[in-house]
């Protein structure tokens, strides 16, 4: 089975203890031979993490650590902001590494330049901490559309990397962490 689990943090991407339970659920799911990719805003804000693109290759750094990426798919998504409807893009980025089992893991970023400036948990210039996390549930829950109803789902759809985005599995359940994944 494959259960998506949605969550604002994800050790070592954490400000608190919330981002200690993800890890420790997927470790368990994978005993139990649950696929468990885990979705999470890609953060970024000055001096702690950075997004690199260089020769078609992605690297994303927050604090010590570092994700090779594979960009696999953007879309557009519509949202209500400022008293109107806007258009927006969503990036999605896959990051594999290999579990204790030889299982490959999956982080899933969702990337918005408009939304997930700043730490975690700060509103920004740009936009509050409720109305980021609404677009990152519409994010994945339109990244599930497109993963069972196809590219025809979605508002300007181009796929990056069918290879990265065929290894993204449609979800059979979603485990939604907290507030922030409710939406």
């Amino acid at each position: 089975p494959v259960i998506w689990s949605v969550t604002s943090e994800f050790a070592p991407i954490k400000e608190g203890g919330l981002g200690s339970v993800p890890p420790e659920i997927r470790n368990n799911a994978e005993k139990l031979g649950v696929n468990i990719p885990t979705f999470i805003p890609m953060y970024l804000n000055e001096g702690t993490s950075t997004f690199l693109e260089e020769n078609g290759k992605y690297i994303y750094t927050r604090g010590k650590d570092r994700f090779p990426l594979e960009k696999a798919v953007t879309f557009k998504t519509d949202v209500f902001k400022d008293g109107k409807i806007q258009t927006i893009p969503i990036e999605v980025y896959l990051y594999e590494d290999e579990g204790e089992t030889g299982e490959r893991r999956q982080l899933v970023f969702i990337k918005t330049d408009k939304y997930f400036d700043g730490t975690i948990y700060e509103s920004s210039a740009k936009t509050e901490e409720p109305e980021k996390f609404a677009v990152f549930s519409k994010a994945v829950y339109e990244l599930a559309k497109l993963k069972t109803d196809g590219a025809a789902a979605l508002k300007d759809v181009h796929i990056e990397s069918s290879d990265a985005l065929e290894r993204i599995k449609e979800p059979q359940g979603m485990i939604l962490n907290d507030w922030q994944a409710s939406p």
